[in-house]
């Protein structure tokens, strides 16, 4: 029996959630008879679903059929009680119960705000990174954009479609932690091409300044004239 439209987005959060934690052996499922029922445990609590494991392992959950102890689950106003179960601190777990109500609150926006989408047939590349919506199919937070408000996931979500310029501001490496795979150069002139590389050197040195010095970091503010080293 298909679950309700109103717990949809809770039920795919913790679907996704419960099929980490088995995929990733964080809980094991005990055996069974059957090769298409998982039941494990959570702090006291026993959870069961009716499911399979599909491909590269990952496990696939059918959340209709999922009880925990014997009961069935009203996701809208249970999902929370299951985060409380995992075997995390109480600090990770309020940081994962914040992405998760992100997310939810996201695709339900989506859902009262978005005009219906056109066919993905026709897309092009960039319209198909706005068309594809529905975000990842593994990971349970998949549209959680930490800070977001609604104004900011309306004004920069791709599936809102608008457009914004990007700028570049120049930081001083002393107030930057980078992690690059390779050399700091290299790297952002195979990022951006030379063209745009050598534009951005030329402002950096029109203000007296070397790459030696700064870092580099992408923002939407700015007047995107010229990069301010001070700045």
């Amino acid at each position: 029996m298909p679950l309700p439209n109103t717990q949809c987005h809770e039920s795919r959060v913790i679907k996704q959630l419960l099929e980490a934690l088995l995929f990733e052996g964080i809980v094991t499922s005990e055996p069974q008879d059957t090769s298409d029922r998982f039941v494990w445990r959570l702090e006291k609590n026993r959870y069961e679903a009716r499911g399979k494991i599909g491909a590269f392992g990952r496990y696939r959950l059918d959340m209709a059929t999922l009880l925990i102890n014997g009961a069935e689950v009203n996701f809208s106003h249970d999902w929370q009680g299951i985060i409380d179960d995992l075997p995390a601190h109480i600090a990770v777990k309020q940081a994962l119960l914040e992405e998760l109500s992100q997310t939810i609150s996201l695709c339900r926006w989506n859902d009262q705000n978005l005009l219906p989408l056109p066919s993905r047939r026709l897309s092009s590349y960039e319209e198909l990174e706005g068309l594809l919506d529905e975000g990842h199919p593994y990971h349970p937070s998949f549209k959680a954009r930490t800070g977001f408000d609604f104004s900011d996931h309306r004004t920069f979500g791709p599936e809102a479609g608008n457009a914004f310029n990007l700028y570049w501001v120049a930081i001083k490496r002393e107030f930057l932690e980078e992690n690059l795979p390779c050399e700091h150069n290299t790297f952002w002139q195979e990022e951006l091409g030379q063209t745009q590389w050598n534009r951005l050197s030329g402002a950096l040195r029109a203000n007296g300044a070397e790459w030696g010095e700064y870092g580099l970091l992408l923002s939407t503010l700015g007047n995107g004239k010229n990069l301010n080293p001070s700045g």
